[in-house]
């Protein structure tokens, strides 16, 4: 009995002290339940307060892009010296509407020159850029981003352009953005021609493209090859950023939108350079008496001039300063130099042999034949003109082994061939052919072409790539060739349709010259080892030869693009 009401007692003891502990920690943990609640609700908040945010900053870029591409627009052609001012009169135009929820901090940064310091007075280029904050409640965000306004025209903003189809034979190697308005073709076969048998290709693996993909149509097909029952066949996919992986070692970033491409009308230049034929005096025409009758009167002119010794009355016309007028042909001969102050007009043909120069200081040259320019080695020959002065050639041009420093015209075709110095800028109405070709350091030539160019049989085997400063654009049709040729172009390439042909590594002639052997395995290969490289070069926009600057409208691309919180 007694034991039994000591142990009711003891029990009374502990009961007491439980209860408070078990209140005690009903007590904490139902504050621990509360806090949690407010502080998700609180994270909650948080988080959607950010995403309004993100949400008013993504709508302030489209509300400043769409304003800045109608204002560019609207300012039509602006000649380089007014662009700076129209440029940021443009920018400090656009502000947010009320209440928008976002606001823009806004630059224009001008472009003196480029990595030299050299900078074209015929060209504006300029970096705009714009920072949208996006703010809802305590959260902000900010998209900054940066753009490339010239007066150039807008191929020259890309490492490629097309009009037409874009078609990658082979491992092809690029960096820089595209622009396509047709189909984009990727094989892993490269096509070339040589030998008794003509065409012929070699499977290489994929190319690679590093840059933005810029295309406004979304029905555009990446075309590539799939294996079925042991042959090679097209199949057709819509051009998905998923797609692209199966075309491309390195697939670019895929850009929708609206993009207005820009082509260049050559053949106008060119014919309007034809109706500027130089107007000079019968005092400078260069003729010479082969033939006199008996009371010494001249019954025979010679009008061809052939530049090889001291030649009276051709001194007695340069000395005047005011130009040449050769009736007949103009010949230069080895290691002879020609200088004249003023116009040279020569109604025939044009021939600048091993070792000539040719030098027209304050006047154009026009030549109503042809042209050729045939250096050899080290006696190269040379034609120079002085900034903004050009050249134009009725019919075919050739420029071999030659320094050249001006902008040509030629209504027929152009043949480059060898080394080729300066900085120049070729228009032809006709085709033009790119083969054996080299280039110093520091130079730039830009080949614009009506009809087709070729670019071929440069630097033939070699291991390491030749570095071509240049842009090729043609209205037709592009091919390059990268199979037995191993070049590295700084510029970019547009044509209506671009073909690029290119393996990778060593190549070499085998088989007595007849066929072309290939370091194995192709595919395996690293792609950075691809013998047709192209890499955009930004000093076209910065600082391109002289002759490509056209009266037109401000164009511009996206530069980069980041996001802050």
């Amino acid at each position: 009995m007694d034991r039994t009401k000591h142990q009711n007692a003891k029990t009374s003891a502990y009961a007491l002290p439980l209860a408070l502990i078990l209140l005690l920690f009903a007590s904490v943990t139902g504050l621990a339940l509360v806090s949690l609640t407010i502080t998700s609700a609180s994270i909650g908040a948080k988080e959607d307060n950010a995403l309004r945010a993100q949400s008013m900053a993504d709508d302030g870029l489209v509300y400043w892009e769409a304003n800045f591409d109608q204002k560019i627009k609207e300012a039509g052609n602006v000649d380089p010296s007014a662009a700076d001012r129209t440029l940021k009169q443009i920018v400090a135009s656009i502000t947010p509407p009320d209440n928008a929820g976002f606001t823009l901090e806004k630059s224009v940064l001008p472009i003196n020159g480029d990595q030299h310091g050299n900078i074209d007075p015929n060209v504006y280029s300029a970096y705009v850029t714009v920072t949208v904050k996006g703010a809802y409640g305590a959260s902000e965000r900010k998209i900054t981003r940066t753009y490339l306004v010239t007066t150039v025209a807008k191929p020259f903003m890309f490492a490629l352009v097309t009009d037409g189809k874009l078609s990658f034979n082979g491992a092809a190697y690029v960096e820089g953005d595209a622009l396509i308005t047709g189909p984009l073709e990727s094989s892993p076969y490269a096509h070339y021609d040589w030998g008794l048998f003509g065409g012929d290709t070699k499977r290489t693996g994929y190319s690679a493209l590093k840059g933005k993909l810029y295309s406004e149509r979304d029905h555009i097909i990446l075309t590539h090859y799939k294996r079925l029952f042991g042959s090679w066949v097209k199949e057709q996919l819509p051009l998905t950023p998923e797609n692209l992986q199966k075309g491309f070692v390195v697939p670019p970033t895929l850009s929708h939108g609206t993009v207005e491409k820009q082509t260049i009308p050559v053949m106008q230049l060119v014919l309007e350079k034809e109706n500027q034929k130089p107007l000079l005096a019968e005092d400078v025409v260069y003729k010479k008496c082969i033939k006199r009758d008996n009371r010494g009167n001249c019954t025979h002119w010679e009008t061809d001039l052939e530049v090889n010794t001291q030649d009276i009355e051709l001194m007695n016309i340069l000395n005047k300063n005011r130009g040449l007028w050769v009736k007949g042909k103009l010949e230069i001969k080895p290691n002879v130099s020609l200088i004249v102050n003023g116009d040279l007009l020569v109604e025939k043909d044009l021939i600048i042999r091993k070792g000539a120069s040719l030098s027209v200081w304050g006047g154009n040259v026009y030549v109503g034949g042809k042209a050729e320019v045939q250096g050899d080695g080290a006696a190269r020959s040379t034609l120079q003109l002085n900034p903004g002065q050009w050249m134009y050639v009725a019919k075919d041009t050739l420029v071999k082994d030659a320094y050249f420093q001006g902008t040509l015209y030629s209504k027929g075709n152009v043949r480059i061939q060898e080394n080729l110095w300066y900085r120049s800028t070729i228009y032809t109405a006709g085709e033009a052919t790119i083969e054996d070709f080299k280039m110093q350091d520091n130079n730039f030539t830009i080949v614009a072409a009506d009809k087709e160019v070729l670019v071929k049989n440069n630097n033939l085997f070699n291991s390491q790539p030749l570095v071509m400063n240049a842009y090729f654009y043609s209205n037709q049709d592009i091919t390059l060739y990268g199979v037995g040729s191993n070049i590295e172009i700084h510029g970019g390439v547009m044509g209506r349709n671009v073909i690029l042909n290119a393996a990778k590594g060593k190549t070499w002639e085998c088989w007595f010259g007849l066929a072309i052997c290939f370091e194995e395995p192709q595919e395996q290969l690293p792609i950075e080892r691809s013998r047709l490289k192209i890499f955009y070069n930004p000093d076209v926009i910065l600082n391109p030869p002289s002759g490509i600057y056209q009266p037109g409208p401000l164009t511009y691309k996206v530069y980069s693009t980041s996001l802050q919180d």
